[in-house]
This record gives C-alpha cells, structure tokens and sequence, in this order.
C-alpha cells in the first residue's frame, strides 16, 4: 500500500506548531516572567538595604578598632552630600581607612549626636584612642523609599535600628544624663 503524497504533506505540517499557538505560549511566558520580576523587587531592594547598613556599621566597627590599634585620636567625618563616612586626622589628612561610599543601598541625610546641649546636628564624630565616641544616630534614606535611624552606643560601638526621630532624640538624652551621672 501506496502512501498519498497529500496525506505526508498535511501531516507534515501538523507536526509543528501553529503561528497563533507560538504566540500565545510567548505572551504567556512574558506574563510569567514580568509577575516573577516584580514579586522579586521588594526582596532584591531589601538585601540591598541590608548589607548597605551592614557595611556602614562595620566601617564603624574598623574605625573603633584603627583608633585602638594605633592610640591616636581621629574624626569620623560625615558627608550627607556625598553620602560618604571618612576617616581623618585630628589635621584634616586622610587616616589609613578609605573613606566609605554607600552604594545605591542607601543614603545618609543626617546626624544628631549626644552633647552636653542635647542632641545636635554635626558632621563630624571624634573618635578617642581608646576607640570611643559620643553616642550618635544617622538618619538614613533606604533604597525602598523608607527612611531609619541608626543609633550608634558611644562606649560599645553596638548599632540599634530605629524607626521613630524622637525615640532617637529621648535615648541621645538620656545618655548625655549617664555621661553626667557616670562620667568617664
């Protein structure tokens, strides 16, 4: 039995998939394939958040241990316009630590720190050769859009995540009474 040349081209063609059929499986896939971005974004933004705040408090951490290390007295400088943390001799030179650029993670607005006044805004933190600073908190804007505070113990080092300005204003207050109470 003889096959019909007819019949081998009509199934042939049935062996593939039709034009119509493709682009529906395409459309499906980019559906799929957007939701999946999407759904990805806030975890993404939020490890980037992460280790943004990670770094800048064990940039802290190196700057403690770099006054310790070597007994010398040093400023921990703010830039809120570069968003940047550096190190500097009590003459202005850089110190050995590069300074910290934040990454896109995150940026610094501001600082207020524990004085004798009260809380203030500087830009400037002294570090003591023994590893020491007042205690100070930066208002940092996340790259998901919220802002923290990141309060910094001035004796520990010991970073503490906090949401509310004034609960940042009542805890710098009332380690400027212990300074008082227990001074140095």
């Amino acid at each position: 039995m003889r096959n019909h040349p007819a019949k081998n081209l009509h199934s042939a063609a049935r062996r593939g998939f039709t034009l119509l059929e493709l682009s529906v499986v395409m459309a499906l896939m980019g559906l799929m394939m957007a939701v999946a971005l999407v759904s990805l974004q806030g975890p993404y933004r939020e490890a980037r958040s992460k280790h943004a705040i990670e770094r800048l408090a064990h940039y802290e951490s190196q700057a403690r241990r770099y006054a310790l290390r070597t007994g010398k007295s040093f400023i921990l400088e703010i830039d809120t316009e570069k968003s940047q943390l550096a190190m500097r001799s009590l003459r202005g030179s850089e110190a050995q630590l590069s300074p910290l650029y934040t990454e896109s993670g995150l940026r610094i607005e501001r600082a207020l720190f524990a004085t004798a006044s009260g809380p203030q805004s500087l830009s400037k933190i002294p570090v003591s050769p023994r590893g020491r600073t007042p205690s100070y908190a930066l208002k940092i804007h996340l790259v998901d859009g919220g802002d923290t505070w990141l309060l910094f113990a001035g004796v520990s080092g010991q970073m503490t995540r906090i949401e509310n300005e004034s609960d940042v204003r009542e805890l710098l207050q009332q380690e400027i009474t212990l300074s008082r109470v227990y001074p140095d």
